[in-house]
């Protein structure tokens, strides 16, 4: 209630001031900059029916409240006042009443907070629209779930279904290029397609072209999931779910065949487990990986604890007898 009351007093603060340019002629050299002003304030708040405030945000918008209520006391204020304060607004009249300087360097200044809120404007509906994207493909994720709920796609079905979710995903990610989450879900559905290649090439016949072809968009894949994961990284190394996402686009890779990638995903897992120590996933697939370069030792070492945090997990504990009757045997 008090969200939406706010609002409406913006909104008329906008009508109120469209007023102004409208009836009273002389003013709309004053008038027209707090029109600019309450249009950045607007859509700063409608944003936030699509995109989550952060400090920022929520910073960004008291800083233009407030810078439009100073201009709007400036405005105010009678001509000798006006050249006392000697603020750039003051001096918005024709060229002969005020001196060349001072008219010039109020056109400059003039110009200059324009530029800001237009700029400021542009980004949110730079934002806005990536997160209208990202809400797409949310939204035909749960649609597809629920199709195909109780039947199994065919591989071709769900080829059209990840090629649409990364077309969302990597469009919303051109609009919002330094947010971590959509860098993070593209380069998760670019992982995605990788591994529909690579199950389209191991199920295809002598066809030479073809598999030429599955070859070349393996490799375009999995740079394009290395890269916007990287740069989801880039954005905020100190975020876990970045280095966790990394670590599972290299895991992806390293169960494809990519062996080479193991080390890089061991790397990924251990910064993953310095930001959220206790998750006991982590250490499990770093098992994993260890098995993979055939480090039954290290293996053995993470699966023991993961049994530290979680005495209950099932797959460790199989995992460990396993791995530890197979090494007893091999010394006798």
């Amino acid at each position: 209630v008090a969200w939406g009351f706010f609002g409406f007093v913006i909104f008329r603060m906008l009508r109120r001031d469209l007023g102004k340019i409208k009836i009273y002629k002389e003013e709309v050299n004053n008038s027209w900059l707090l029109v600019v002003l309450d249009i950045v304030i607007l859509f700063i708040f409608l944003s936030s029916i699509f995109v989550v405030y952060s400090v920022l945000v929520a910073l960004l918008l008291i800083v233009m409240i407030a810078l439009r209520s100073v201009l709007l006391e400036v405005l105010s204020k009678g001509t000798e006042e006006k050249f006392v304060v000697k603020l750039w607004t003051a001096n918005l009249k024709p060229e002969n009443e005020t001196g060349k300087t001072s008219y010039n360097l109020s056109i400059v200044l003039s110009v200059v907070v324009a530029c800001v809120g237009m700029g400021a404007l542009g980004m949110w509906v730079s934002k806005t629209i990536a997160s209208a994207y990202l809400l797409k493909a949310e939204s035909f994720s749960v649609e597809q779930n629920a199709r195909y709920k109780d039947i199994t796609p065919t591989i071709e079905e769900r080829q059209i279904f990840i090629n649409s979710m990364t077309y969302y995903y990597a469009t919303a990610s051109k609009f919002d290029g330094n947010n971590p989450l959509m860098n993070r879900k593209t380069g998760g559905m670019y992982l995605e397609l990788v591994g529909i290649s690579a199950e389209k090439y191991s199920k295809n016949g002598g066809d030479s072209t073809e598999n030429a072809d599955l070859i070349s968009s393996v490799g375009k894949w999995k740079n394009y999931a290395l890269d916007y994961t990287r740069k989801s990284i880039d954005t905020n190394a100190a975020e876990y779910s970045n280095w966790e996402t990394r670590a599972q686009v290299y895991m992806g890779l390293v169960g494809m065949g990519f062996k080479d990638y193991a080390s890089d995903s061991l790397y990924s897992l251990q910064k993953a487990a310095e930001l959220n120590p206790l998750n006991y996933e982590l250490y499990y697939n770093q098992a994993q990986v260890y098995l993979v370069n055939g480090d039954k030792d290290s293996a053995l070492s993470a699966l023991t604890k993961v049994l530290s945090i979680n005495a209950q997990h099932i797959p460790s504990l199989m995992l460990a007898i396993k791995k530890e009757i197979q090494m007893y045997t091999s010394h006798i």
